[in-house]
């Protein structure tokens, strides 16, 4: 993961010492996020996310190339349909029983540390600039949490009707439950467009870009270690469970992002061509 890093890096500084009409400055984005699978059990909620980084723009009259290296934070958010659970179980007077258990508004959030490399290519006009490339996302770590709802009950033979709400026997109503973890996306490359608005261009030598932008992730963005059980039981007293990330178990064959922002650019002229200017002297 550090080889790609450490190459973009190395461009960027070559590029800079050689090119003329070059910018530098930073950056900061303000986005949402989704998250899109191939499972029927799972659907995708908003999520969001922010990012702070540097960017680096090359200039040829109307021409820009534009590199950038960006942290960024991601709160996803999915979404998973009600489980049904059931086990046969004996009471402590021995008497058999059916304990079941419905988990219902489960929700799997992740938030996730990644770093960001857009690279990308476009036109830049008096007040509207546009540009086109890919971003390649590179996720460093995360943690995720998970939450629902549990309600249980117990249904005897020996009674007409199942056994509901009654704490003190394990029969819970709504109980919220939590589980957290640990999770890693794998690298991602992301088609990217952005187009927006420049401000403070009479200055010449500083340049503001305020721009809308949208990326869609083309590989698999899954862990690889997604093997994890979506649910582990623990019937050692009543019923307990332990959740798993959806995405780290596999229920799911795919995952892909899709990410719209607003990007802010402040940028600085670090050079010029000065071929074209004037040195004569005037009597």
């Amino acid at each position: 993961m550090k080889r790609p890093i450490v190459m973009i890096i190395m461009l960027l500084i070559c590029i800079t010492t050689y090119a003329q009409n070059s910018w530098l400055g930073v950056s900061s984005t303000a986005f949402t996020t989704l998250q899109m699978d191939d499972s029927s059990i799972s659907s995708s909620k908003i999520g969001w996310g922010a990012g702070i980084g540097f960017a680096y723009q090359w200039q040829k009259k109307r021409f820009i190339m534009e590199f950038g290296l960006d942290a960024t934070y991601n709160y996803h958010h999915i979404g998973l349909t009600d489980t049904i659970l059931s086990f046969s179980m004996i009471d402590t007077k021995g008497t058999p029983f059916q304990y079941k258990g419905v988990l219902a508004n489960r929700e799997d959030i992740c938030r996730t540390m990644a770093i960001s490399i857009p690279m990308m290519f476009g036109m830049e006009f008096n007040y509207l600039y546009f540009l086109a490339g890919i971003n390649l996302n590179l996720n460093l770590f995360g943690t995720s949490f998970s939450c629902a709802n549990l309600t249980t009950s117990g249904k005897y033979d020996i009674f007409y009707d199942e056994l509901v709400n009654i704490p003190s026997h394990g029969f819970t109503d709504n109980q919220p439950i939590t589980s957290t973890g640990n999770i890693t996306y794998n690298i991602d490359i992301r088609p990217t467009i952005e187009f927006g608005t420049v401000f403070n261009k009479k200055f010449k030598k500083s340049k503001v870009h305020l721009g809308i932008y949208a990326e869609y992730g083309i590989l698999n963005a899954l862990p690889s270690n997604n093997i994890e059980e979506l649910i582990i039981p623990d019937l050692g007293q009543y019923m307990q469970l332990d959740m798993n990330h959806f995405y780290t178990t596999p229920h799911a064959s795919y995952l892909h992002h899709f990410v719209v922002g607003v990007r802010f650019k402040a940028l600085l002229q670090i050079s010029s061509n000065n071929k074209n200017k004037c040195r004569c002297v005037w009597e």
